[in-house]
């Protein structure tokens, strides 16, 4: 006997002490996420372009929320970690007295296109940005959340 019928949600399951569990059915998700437009890299492009995170969930539907927030976790780590290499790379080279020393360091290290910039005191963002471009990818296993 198949569990999900047309037009519907899916259902909830509660426990004796409580607990609540939405189980939604796989075609609701699929249908949802074709609306919404959710993906890694709409995550992504939000965070590229500065533009409110908590707006962004306001709209999300509870489905995607909590996965949202991690692929937003994710790619801000990455950033971050990305960022402080960099600046780390930065501070080591940047009191040498040639760009040919710094030059010679540097490019034996990841980023360095990120790191000349740092050091001409040019924006960098959108490079790192561009590094962590996400493949193309689907929030939700066929029938999981998560």
């Amino acid at each position: 006997m198949a569990m999900e019928a047309p037009n519907t949600e899916g259902f909830v399951l509660v426990w004796a002490d409580g607990t609540r569990a939405k189980v939604k059915f796989p075609e609701y998700l699929r249908l949802h996420k074709i609306l919404t437009g959710v993906n890694k890299r709409t995550i992504w492009e939000l965070l590229r372009s500065g533009q409110s995170f908590d707006a962004f969930l306001d709209r999300t539907p509870d489905e995607f929320f909590q996965w949202a927030k991690e692929t937003r976790g994710e790619l801000e780590g990455q950033y971050a970690s990305i960022e402080a290499f960099c600046k780390a790379m930065t501070e080591q080279v940047q009191t040498l007295p040639t760009r040919k020393e710094q030059d010679a360091i540097v490019t034996k290290h990841a980023y360095p296109g990120i790191v000349f910039s740092m050091l001409d005191n040019k924006k960098y963002s959108d490079a790192i940005w561009k590094l962590l471009y996400p493949e193309a990818t689907r929030p939700f296993r066929e029938g999981v959340e998560g």
